[in-house]
């Protein structure tokens, strides 16, 4: 016996049905429930014949656009508010913007003045730029930061330090926090 007549007659034995299903009505069976296994597999592929393709167009619904839509006028003023972006897309590059600016320019030393509530009270400045500490305040605290240190609540961190200025990142910009 093969493998499947043998699983088949083990399950009519267990029901009392082996008088009635001969090993004709058993391949039969066997037969039928594999093409259904096999169409449920690929059931996804087919397509009946009531949904084939036809070139008639009339069927189609296309939504007309409602009057009250938002116009292309509507959206370029839109654009221009600036609502979400603390500068306008159409306005030229800010030429203090950290990618625009090198640390070492020149053109650094002319940076605007920062509208942080921190205030430089005094600089120790050295021959190397690097060695030089600025002493900052805010919130009446006082601290000392050097360059490449992070002031705790503005999230400004310290770039250059002169004798006069400290020249700050602030949000993507250089900004400077002159000495009184």
């Amino acid at each position: 016996m093969t493998g499947h007549n043998l699983i088949i007659k083990n399950y009519l034995r267990s029901f009392g049905l082996t008088t009635y299903f001969n090993i004709t009505v058993r391949n039969v069976a066997v037969a039928l429930l594999l093409v259904i296994l096999i169409l449920l597999r690929i059931e996804h592929y087919l397509m009946p014949l009531w949904l084939s393709y036809t070139t008639d167009n009339s069927g189609i619904y296309v939504p007309e656009p409602h009057k009250n839509s938002v116009k292309e006028r509507d959206t370029v003023e839109l654009k221009r508010l600036s609502l979400f972006s603390p500068e306008a897309t159409d306005t030229p590059a800010n030429p203090y913007r950290v990618g625009y600016l090198a640390s070492d320019d020149p053109l650094l030393f002319q940076t605007p003045r920062s509208s942080l509530s921190a205030r430089l009270v005094g600089v120790l400045s050295s021959s190397m730029h690097e060695n030089s500490i600025a002493i900052i305040e805010q919130n009446k605290v006082q601290n000392s930061y050097s360059q490449g240190e992070k002031l705790p609540e503005n999230h400004a961190v310290v770039i250059k330090i002169f004798d006069d200025r400290v020249i700050i990142n602030h949000q993507g910009y250089y900004e400077a926090l002159l000495l009184n």
